[in-house]
């Protein structure tokens, strides 16, 4: 009974290696070879960044009646009924806050945005119902929230390689999606994150992955799956 509680399954990624893992022993190894601190955002903080109130006296305003605040730089509201079709985001912005462009029936969507390699975290709804096309996930990007994207015309993505999370159906209903790329794996994958993407073909994931991710993403078929050489 002992050597059965010690048991465990999984997988670990570092730097683009992936290790199964089936014993306390294999994460030993695992820590004494790749080992190494890393300074991450908690999910609490992650929270308050993209949620929190900010104070109207410190608001910074641009051309595009898109407001945000400095210190960390966060983009996080957009006058109500703007029409705004293209979009570049400030270098050194940290963080697109919940709701940023969520579009309804009544306003223009956006259609395309420039992200720059700055941004950790997108907050929820933050681009829910617009019409972005293509779309270039910076490699800086750790955290995409629930909805983000939901219901937009993106033709693929290719996640960085060190996305820790991805919310619920945060692309979900983005039927034109075809190609998947994963260059890591995600600490957290949320529910049916994918679900209504109907045209898709192919999601390309790492080396020796198959099995991680057909977890992650079920209920979406294992022959979609294409593992990529390292």
């Amino acid at each position: 009974m002992e050597d059965d509680e010690r048991k465990i399954q999984g997988y670990l990624e570092c730097d683009g290696s992936i290790v199964r893992i089936s014993s306390l022993e294999d994460i030993k190894n695992f820590i004494t070879k790749y080992g190494k601190t890393v300074n991450e955002i908690s999910d609490l903080e992650l929270k308050e960044l993209t949620n929190r109130d900010h104070d109207a006296k410190n608001r910074i305003t641009d051309d595009c009646d898109i407001t945000s605040k400095n210190d960390p730089l966060v983009l996080f509201s957009k006058t109500y009924g703007l029409e705004i079709e293209n979009y570049k985001i400030k270098e050194r912005t940290v963080d697109l806050a919940t709701k940023l462009f969520r579009c309804s029936d009544k306003e223009v969507p956006l259609k395309n945005v420039l992200i720059p390699d700055s941004v950790i975290a997108i907050g929820d709804y933050a681009f829910f119902n617009c019409n972005i096309g293509q779309l270039k996930l910076p490699d800086s990007l750790k955290h995409i929230g629930t909805l983000a994207f939901y219901w937009n015309k993106i033709k693929s993505i290719s996640f960085p390689k060190n996305i820790l999370s991805i919310g619920d159906s945060a692309f979900g209903e983005c039927k034109e999606l075809e190609r998947i790329e994963f260059n890591g794996l995600p600490m957290c994958i949320g529910d049916v994150v994918f679900n209504g993407c109907t045209a898709l073909k192919e999601i390309v994931i790492p080396q020796g992955s198959s099995d991680f991710f057909e977890e992650e993403l079920f209920p979406i078929s294992r022959e979609l799956f294409i593992e990529k050489n390292s």
